[in-house]
């Protein structure tokens, strides 16, 4: 299931030594609104002429290396924030290998993640692409590893038309002319009235890194 109630900061603190964190903000895109800074973050964007590569990764494979994360940090008895730089790559390193990611754990960052749940439809792999790797460039990611999963089905409100149509008749007069006539008259009215309707609950996580 979702790791809603992971400690995401804690977390992050863990993987990198102390510097200044991205804060997360609004935005146009679902990424940039979730989007938690990790403390070794910067606030350089990429290059237009360096790729982004974004990867799924299986949802279970993630939960995993997330799962053995928190229990690293909660046995600990030092607190993340304090381990030693050979104790935080080492959690680095975990994390990195958990995601698919065979680049130099010493010569990567961990630049933040996104996670959150949503009734709409999101494919990073294909049609939302371009959104998440704009995003990407923006906080300076060269790699974004994602994990997706249907957690459950809800509802979600959509607007739909209503189309109504009435009849009648009507008298009138020709201009000039001292005669009444009658005629019959028919119209549609189109009103757009919000319907529950049934929705996948979907839930995303994913990480922002930049290779070195």
């Amino acid at each position: 299931m979702l790791s809603m109630n992971t400690p995401t900061n804690i977390m992050l603190a863990a993987l990198a030594a102390a510097g200044a964190g991205l804060a997360g903000c609004a935005g146009k895109s679902v990424w940039e609104q979730t989007f938690v800074g990790a403390p070794e973050a910067s606030t350089a964007t990429l290059a237009p002429t360096v790729p982004v590569r974004t990867r799924s990764i299986p949802w279970d494979r993630m939960q995993k290396v997330l799962a053995d994360l928190e229990h690293d940090a909660a046995g600990s008895d030092v607190h993340p924030d304090d381990w030693s730089a050979d104790q935080k790559l080492q959690a680095k390193s975990k994390l990195l290998r958990g995601l698919q990611f065979g680049g130099d754990p010493s010569r990567t960052q961990v630049l933040g993640r996104c996670e959150f749940r949503t009734t709409e439809t999101i494919r990073p792999d294909s049609a939302d692409r371009a959104a998440l790797e704009e995003f990407a460039r923006k906080v300076g990611a060269t790699d974004v590893a994602w994990s997706s999963k249907i957690l459950g089905k809800t509802e979600k409100v959509e607007n739909h038309p209503v189309t109504s149509n009435s009849t009648g008749n009507f008298w009138g007069s020709h201009r000039d002319r001292d005669r009444w006539w009658d005629d019959n008259y028919s119209q549609s009215t189109t009103t757009w009235v919000p319907m529950r309707v049934p929705a996948d609950d979907t839930g995303f996580v994913a990480y922002f890194l930049r290779g070195g």
